[in-house]
């Protein structure tokens, strides 16, 4: 097997984050991306194919949710108790599933896959998703709105029927008081999303470049009985839809290696897992070959939960696929909200603010590290060696 070679995956970097840039799934940037993919697919000599699917832009699903939402809100205040009901009851249905409905945009999956030497025995699927985010005033702003956007929601409801059930006695004392919080969440939507778009060198173009690395490398001397699935997932950043539209159209690999953000951090993490109250655990045993592999290879790996972020591994997990995400993380020391919800939802090892950059112009090519590519690429690949043959 030739070696692994980091500077090709710096070529790949610079051709996604600088020459095509920004890839916004279902924009130009997108689709050039993906024929560029596909392109060094079939250079290796895979089987290449495209997985489109159709989408609506997460910015718009937003927006037209707290549109809906703030909408019934206001009409409850003008109505009898009964049609209040009924407004919020149609209102809250409207907001969160029409969004769903509206005419969407086109993406893809990108899939190149290798047959083994004999009979394959196993499937494994090494993944990174190559599209990138639209920019936001700063992440904590996001991550308030899908904290608060459910909460408000659920106390709208529950306010209208306590006036229904005529527990409360002055209406529009109690309206205003949640207003006050359902007026701001409302708006959140149309104050955090910028008009920009990341170029997202290290989110993703760092785990894309070493599924395109790994592939070459792997091309030349394919494994013995594990057949190698390269896919680039689309339309991550819109909420994990390219790794869902993949399980729903694709029969389930044995295993999922999902590599995401790994050039920014001051060493490689293993992501255990996702969630506070609904959880998406990655596989222990996977994740323990993992980290013996990188103690066996001299290569730091710190394990952590991530709470309050989504990875391509999740649908993979609720179907019980082996899954795993290589990752990376600036180490500091944890915050408040870490301790929070350590003590209260007993999460350990959590970390809600693993890198810096993201989801903003200043995820460039310049701040990716040489050594986090090479000591992904060879963790990867001596992780697959030891899969064939375990």
């Amino acid at each position: 097997m030739s070696p692994f070679e980091s500077q090709h995956c710096f070529e790949h970097i610079d051709k996604l984050a600088y020459e095509i840039g920004p890839r916004e799934a279902g924009s130009r940037g997108d689709s050039q991306a993906a024929d560029y993919i596909k392109q060094h697919f079939k250079d290796c000599g895979l089987q290449t194919r495209f997985q489109k699917f159709r989408f609506v832009n997460k910015v718009t699903r937003a927006r037209t949710t707290a549109s809906i939402l703030a909408g019934a809100f206001i009409l409850t205040f003008f109505f009898n108790p009964l049609s209040s009901l009924a407004i919020t009851l149609a209102g809250l249905a409207l907001a969160y599933s029409l969004p769903k409905m509206m005419p969407g945009k086109w993406s893809q999956n990108v899939i190149g896959s290798l047959k083994p030497k004999g009979e394959a025995k196993r499937r494994l699927v090494l993944g990174a998703h190559y599209d990138s985010a639209p920019c936001t005033r700063g992440r904590q702003w996001t991550l308030y709105l899908r904290i608060l956007l459910p909460i408000v929601s659920i106390a709208f409801l529950i306010l209208v029927l306590l006036r229904f059930l005529g527990l409360i006695p002055i209406w529009w004392l109690a309206w205003l008081a949640l207003g006050v919080f359902i007026v701001p969440t409302c708006i959140l939507p149309f104050f955090i999303y910028r008009k920009f778009v990341s170029p997202g060198a290290n989110d993703n173009a760092t785990g894309t470049a070493i599924v395109l690395e790994s592939a070459r490398v792997m091309s030349e001397s394919p494994l013995e009985n594990t057949e190698i699935w390269f896919v680039a997932f689309g339309a991550e950043e819109q909420g994990l839809i390219g790794s869902k539209e993949f399980l729903q159209r694709s029969s389930e690999p044995s295993t999922l290696i999902n590599l995401d953000s790994l050039g920014a951090g001051s060493q490689l993490s293993l992501v255990l897992g996702n969630g506070v109250l609904r959880r998406h655990h990655t596989s222990p045993l996977l994740n323990d070959q993992i980290s013996e592999a990188a103690q066996k290879l001299e290569i730091g790996v710190e394990s952590v939960w991530a709470p309050l972020s989504g990875h391509d591994h999740i649908p993979f997990s609720d179907k019980e696929v082996n899954v795993a995400t290589l990752s990376s993380i600036e180490l500091r020391e944890k915050n408040r909200l870490d301790n929070f919800l350590e003590r209260v939802f007993k999460l350990s090892q959590v970390q809600t603010r693993r890198h810096s950059g993201l989801h903003s112009l200043e995820d460039v090519p310049e701040k990716i590290k040489l050594e986090n590519i090479e000591n992904a690429g060879s963790l990867v690949l001596d992780v697959i060696e030891g899969y064939d043959t375990g």
